[in-house]
């Protein structure tokens, strides 16, 4: 049975997601649950199977394109099997859900066609001010249209079925190109527009874009991509310095165009791209961060009291837990005006890894015995640290912990992860002298940065968050018997 391969939606979060490589060419055949793809979404990478046994037809989406989720990456079907209708249902079966419950942005009427509707001079206004919400787009193209205050008009889409894409846009950005003919939805996407006669016919956008950067003619790179495309990695190969750009290059950076000397350029990945675009959004509500040094004495004769498998950070996350309960509103969401509070403990925790924080997280951690906790908060870490986490793993946070203590900090400002009220910044831990009984002794102590969103939580409530949080500490042990 023929059908389209769509991007999967990996989690509620989820806006985009891109293809970081096709494991299937064109014309091969496939049988069911064999991998297609490789995709990575804000925050996992995951692969894409084959729901039935068949041949990928048709690729619609190069290595490195982002889609909206319930967005068509291919087709598969039986290799002798008419494919016209899924070619025609590309864009438009989205518009009524899709097999993956998403909504395209292209309008339809009731026999499936994209509508037409009349723009007299009354309605002129009103049809380009919704310009940008009755054209097919993916989300990252529509932010570049914003940013650039571009016109979907002024755009050719390129994507399935004329859908505008994010390469699109910065092609606009960057000027007219010399025409092409046309060309299958794949090679459309994939031919260098700009290059000469002898340059090849199959390039990717990253491919290109590398090459310029580079200085590595396209004519002498050989593509090992599908139909003999160059992808990025055969333009390193190409050259003897695949990671930087050449020594002493002059570039314009900058609103003032400054020339300067460039040492490397760092494209963001999806998933990069994704976490400054969450930041950027959390950002907006009112932060404000308290911090408190707390006796770390019992925390850690408590984690050497521990069996082998609970560390101190297992401890900490169980103390977090019970302060939780005594202060509820910051095991909460904040969304459209109103203030969730939750009942389950599920406490993210950030994991540093080459692309960037992810943040997995332990669900209703009040209920899990101290080993339980150790055990689960360890699976987590290997699934996200080989890039193997599940969507279900990153869903459902109610209450972040960020430790950067581990790299010797004292203090610092953590970013909440929306819609969440509130993150616990872990600092490092350090000695203090203390006035006891026998005089003055050092004693470890651990510093706490509570940031919290002003618009429910006020700065009273956070310290009185911290001075509990320190109260349960002072009795660590007691947390191994739970």
């Amino acid at each position: 049975m023929a059908y389209i391969v769509r991007m999967p939606k990996l989690g509620v979060e989820m806006q985009s997601g891109v293809v970081l490589a096709w494991l299937v060419e064109e014309g091969e055949d496939v049988s069911e649950d064999d991998v297609l793809a490789e995709i990575e979404s804000e925050k996992t990478v995951a692969d894409v199977t084959a729901r039935e046994s068949g041949t990928l037809r048709q690729v619609f989406l190069e290595e490195g394109a982002e889609i909206e989720p319930g967005g068509a990456m291919g087709i598969v079907a039986g290799a002798d099997e008419d494919i016209s209708e899924l070619h025609q249902s590309v864009g438009q079966d989205d518009s009524a859900g899709g097999e993956n419950g998403t909504t395209a942005d292209v309008a339809e009427d009731e026999s499936g066609t994209p509508e037409q509707t009349d723009t007299g001079p009354e309605q002129t206004a009103q049809s380009s001010a919704n310009t940008a919400h009755s054209v097919s787009m993916t989300p990252k193209a529509r932010q570049l249209l914003h940013d650039h205050d571009l016109e979907p008009s002024t755009i050719q889409g390129t994507g399935p079925n004329g859908s505008i894409t994010a390469a699109d846009v910065e092609r606009a950005v960057a000027g007219p190109t010399p025409p092409s003919s046309p060309a299958t939805p794949t090679e459309r996407d994939l031919t260098d527009q700009s290059a000469g006669t002898d340059a090849p016919e199959l390039v990717t956008p990253r491919a290109r874009k590398r090459a310029a950067s580079l200085d590595v003619p396209l004519e002498r790179v050989s593509g090992t991509g599908p139909h003999g495309s160059i992808r990025e990695t055969d333009v390193e190969r190409a050259t003897s310095t695949p990671t930087q750009p050449e020594a002493g290059k002059s570039v314009e950076v900058g609103a003032e165009h400054e020339s300067l000397t460039l040492l490397e350029e760092r494209p963001l990945t999806g998933m990069r791209t994704t976490i400054a675009r969450r930041l950027s959004s959390s950002w907006e509500a009112p932060h404000v961060t308290v911090d408190r040094w707390v006796n770390a004495e019992p925390l850690l004769e408590a984690s050497e009291e521990a069996p082998e498998v609970v560390s101190m950070t297992d401890v900490l996350l169980k103390a977090i837990s019970d302060t939780l309960a005594q202060h509820p509103e910051f095991n909460a969401t904040f969304e459209n005006g109103t203030h969730y509070i939750y009942d389950e403990h599920n406490i993210g925790f950030a994991v540093d890894v080459d692309a960037g924080l992810v943040t997995p997280v332990l669900k209703e951690v009040q209920h899990m015995s101290m080993q339980e906790l150790a055990h689960q908060r360890g699976a987590l870490t290997d699934r996200v640290m080989r890039q193997r986490q599940r969507p279900a793993d990153l869903q459902g946070g109610t209450f972040t912990v960020s430790n950067l203590g581990v790299f010797g900090v004292e203090s610092f400002t953590p970013i909440i992860n929306p819609p969440q009220v509130a993150i616990l910044g872990v600092n490092r831990l350090k000695e203090e002298p203390r006035r006891t009984d026998r005089g003055i002794e050092f004693k470890s102590v651990i510093g706490f940065s509570l940031s919290f969103d002003h618009r429910v939580i006020d700065g009273a409530d956070a310290a009185r968050f911290l001075d509990t949080l320190a109260t349960v500490l002072d009795d660590a042990t007691a947390l191994l018997e739970q």
